[in-house]
């Protein structure tokens, strides 16, 4: 049986990460839904419509958990690590301006 679990490396290295299967055990300890309901401020998530890895309707699920405002900018043809340069460049304007807007009242 093997042990070991291999995920991409966000370093963008080419070499993946080595997980052991306790990693994935112990991520069932968490619930993300039951987390977002303790914030209370406004909130927004970034996603790519091909995420391979979160699926767009556990966002809008996500998104719902919230008690405070949340939305959700969808990018198209963005990856789960906003890999493309083009990509990156959109979710981190996005961010920038959101918080820019938010951070300054």
């Amino acid at each position: 049986m093997e042990t070991h679990r291999r995920v991409p490396n966000i370093t963008d290295d080419g070499h993946p990460v080595r997980l052991r299967y306790a990693f994935y055990e112990e991520c069932l300890n968490y619930d993300a839904y039951r987390a977002a309901q303790q914030i209370k401020g406004p909130t927004l998530i970034v996603h790519g419509d091909v995420d391979e890895y979160v699926p767009a309707n556990m966002i809008q699920q996500l998104a719902k958990a919230f008690p405070g405002p949340a939305q959700v900018r969808i990018l198209p043809g963005a990856n789960h690590h906003f890999g493309r340069p083009e990509d990156f460049r959109k979710m981190t304007t996005e961010l920038a301006n959101w918080m820019t807007s938010h951070l300054s009242k």
